[in-house]
C-alpha cells in the first residue's frame, strides 16, 4: 500500500510508543489485519529500527506527519545515549531482538502489564526494547518478557508473519499471539529497590553522564558498554568456568543462569537472569575501579579472561583491566618442552593447537619451540582463493550475511596487506573505494581474489536493505567483533593445510605491510 488514501483514519502516536505499535494501531483502525508496508519492503527486519529512510518518508507521507514526529518512535531515538548508532542491519548492545518465529526459545521484548491495562488503551513502548530496562519506571514493578500462560514472546515478536492473529484469537497485540491470553492481566511483582533502579534507568535513557567516582564521569554509552562487558563474563566459557569455581555470590548467580544454545550476548538472556546480573554488576561501576578489582581477585579472573572481548570494553575499562589485574599465566620453555616429549612418546601428533589444549595456555614458549612458516606457497594460496570465493561453494538462503561478510573480510585483508583488526575498522565508504580500485589495478595472479571480492560485495549490497551511514564501520552488528568471526572463518579455510603454516592472514598477504593494496592503487 503506497497511496495516502490507504489510511483514512489517521491515528496519532502516544508518548513513548514504539513505531511498530503505532503502525499496528493505525492498521487496525483502518481495517487491516497487519500493518501495511511499502512496495518492495521486507517484513523480516526489525519493525522498530527506523533505519530505512525511504520507509520513514513513506510513513510520513501516508499518515500526513513529519519525519520529526516519526523518528522519536524508532530506536534511532537512543543513538548517542544508549548505543552509538542503529540501523536495519545492526543489533547494538542491550537491544532486545525481535523474533521471526513464534517458537523461538530466546525471549524478546518486554512489557509492563499495568501500562498495557491503562485507561484509553495500552500500547508497547520503545524503551521496552532495551535489555537493561528491567523495571517499569512508572509503576515500579518488574517487567515481563513472556506470556505467563504459554511462554511465547510478545510484540513485535511475530510481526513479520502474515496472518499473525487467527480468527479465533483476539485481533490486537495486547493479547498473546499464540494462546490469546490478555497480557494486561499478567501478574507483576514490585521490584526491590524499585525507586533507585527507576532513577538509574531514566538517567541512562536520557543519556545523562554517569558517576564512577566523585572525580570521574563517563558517557552513558560507555557506561552501558562496560556494564555489558562485566555481565558478559558470565556467559563466556573461560571466565564463566573461573567464576563458577569461586565461592562468591557471582558463582551462585552464574550457576542459576538458563543458557539456550547460541546464547553469546547478554540481551539474549531471560529477563530474570539479566536483572540478576545487572544487580550484581552495578556496584562495581559505582566505586571504580576498586570494586571491580576486588571482584576479579575474589573470582580469580585475570587479563587472559578478557582476551577476545576488548571490543566490548570502553577505554577506561581496558586501562583498569591491563593495569590492575594480574597478567595471564605464562609457561616456561622447559614445561612446554616436557609436554612435547610426552606427546611424542605417546604417539600423538604435536601441533600448536594440541599443545594449547593440553596445557590450557597460549604460552609464547609454544611459538618458540614450534616455529611456523610465515608465507603460504602457491598451492595453499590457490586453496585459500577457492575457499573464499563463491564459484565452487554456492550460497543458500540459510547462509547468513555474516558468513559472506567474513569471507569478504579475509579477501580484503589478503589483498590490502592489512590485519583483520585493521579491516574491521574500515568504513563502508573505504571498503567500496578499495573494491573499485583493486578490481581495476589487480595483477594477473590477484585477479581471481579481486573478482571474488567484487562478487561478495555485490551480494552483501543486494541482500542488505541499507548500509546506513557510509562513515560507520563495515560490520553487521555493533556488539560483535567482526575480526573474531573472520578469524574463525580463516581457521576453517585453512583446515587441511600443513600444521607448520602460521594460522594468520599475514601468510596470504599479496603485498607487504609497508604499502597496502589501497595505497598502491593510489600510487599507480
Amino acid at each position: 500500500m503506497s497511496e495516502a488514501s490507504s489510511y483514512l483514519v489517521r491515528v496519532r502516536p502516544k508518548a513513548e510508543q514504539s513505531l511498530s505499535s503505532w503502525r499496528q494501531d493505525a492498521a487496525v483502525a483502518n481495517g487491516y489485519e497487519l500493518y501495511p508496508v511499502p512496495r518492495g519492503a521486507l517484513r523480516r527486519v526489525d519493525p522498530d529500527a527506523g533505519g530505512n529512510a525511504a520507509e520513514l518518508e513513506w510513513l510520513a507521507r501516508t499518515h500526513r506527519m513529519t519525519l520529526e514526529e516519526i523518528e522519536p518512535l524508532t530506536l534511532r531515538a537512543f543513538e548517542g545515549k544508549v548505543f552509538r548508532y542503529a540501523s536495519v542491519r545492526c543489533h547494538p548492545t542491550w537491544l532486545l531482538r525481535t523474533r521471526y518465529t513464534r517458537e523461538s526459545p530466546i525471549p524478546g521484548p518486554q512489557y509492563c502489564p499495568h501500562c498495557l491495562a491503562q485507561s484509553g488503551g495500552g500500547y508497547f513502548r520503545t524503551v521496552w526494547r532495551l535489555g537493561f530496562v528491567t523495571v517499569c519506571p512508572i509503576h515500579l514493578c518488574e517487567l515481563l518478557d513472556r506470556c505467563p500462560a504459554c511462554g511465547a514472546g510478545v510484540w513485535p515478536v511475530g510481526a513479520t508473519v502474515p496472518r499473525l492473529f487467527e480468527v479465533d484469537h483476539p485481533s490486537d497485540y495486547l493479547h498473546c499471539a499464540r494462546c490469546g491470553f490478555q497480557l494486561s492481566r499478567a501478574p507483576a511483582d514490585l521490584a526491590p529497590e524499585a525507586e533507585d533502579t527507576a532513577r538509574w534507568i531514566t538517567s541512562l535513557i536520557a543519556g545523562m553522564q554517569q558517576d564512577l567516582t566523585p572525580n570521574l564521569q563517563v558517557e552513558s554509552v560507555d557506561y552501558l558498554q562496560a556494564l555489558d562487558a562485566i555481565c558478559h563474563l558470565c556467559i563466556r566459557n573461560r571466565p564463566r568456568a573461573q567464576i563458577l569455581a569461586s565461592s562468591t555470590d557471582w558463582a551462585d548467580a552464574v550457576r542459576s543462569l538458563v543458557l539456550e544454545p547460541g546464547t553469546n550476548q547478554v540481551e539474549l538472556l531471560r529477563i530474570e537472569d539479566r536483572r540478576k546480573l545487572i544487580h550484581l554488576a552495578r556496584p562495581m561501576l559505582s566505586n571504580w575501579p576498586d570494586a571491580f578489582v576486588d571482584f576479579a581477585r575474589q573470582t580469580g579472573l585475570s587479563q587472559e579472561h578478557f582476551s577476545g572481548s576488548e571490543h566490548l570494553m570502553p577505554g577506561w575499562m581496558r586501562t583498569a583491566v591491563y593495569e590492575k589485574l594480574r597478567k595471564q599465566k605464562r609457561l616456561s620453555v622447559q614445561v612446554v618442552s616436557a609436554e612435547i616429549k610426552a606427546m611424542r612418546s605417546a604417539g600423538l601428533e604435536v601441533t600448536k593447537q594440541a599443545l594449547r589444549e593440553r596445557l590450557g595456555s597460549d604460552a609464547k614458549a609454544i611459538d618458540v619451540l614450534l616455529p611456523c612458516r610465515l608465507k603460504a606457497n602457491r598451492w595453499e594460496l590457490a586453496r585459500f582463493a577457492r575457499r573464499t570465493t563463491s564459484k565452487r561453494q554456492r550460497f543458500r538462503r540459510r547462509q547468513t550475511v555474516a558468513l559472506v561478510r567474513s569471507r569478504l573480510h579475509l579477501v580484503l585483508a589478503a589483498l590490502s596487506g592489512k590485519t583483520l583488526e585493521a579491516v574491521a575498522s574500515m568504513t563502508v565508504r573505504e571498503v567500496q573505494e578499495f573494491v573499485d580500485l583493486r578490481i581495476e589495478w589487480a595483477s594477473a595472479t590477484e585477479r581471481y581474489l579481486a573478482e571474488s571480492m567484487r562478487k561478495h560485495w555485490e551480494r552483501l549490497s543486494t541482500r542488505t536493505e541499507t548500509w546506513g551511514d557510509p562513515s560507520c564501520p563495515f560490520r553487521t552488528s555493533s556488539n560483535t567483533d567482526p575480526a573474531r568471526f573472520a578469524r574463525q572463518t580463516l581457521l576453517k579455510t585453512m583446515s587441511g593445510m600443513k600444521s607448520d603454516l602460521r594460522r594468520d592472514i599475514s601468510v596470504f598477504w599479496r603485498r607487504g605491510r609497508a604499502a597496502s593494496g589501497l595505497e598502491l592503487c593510489h600510487r599507480r
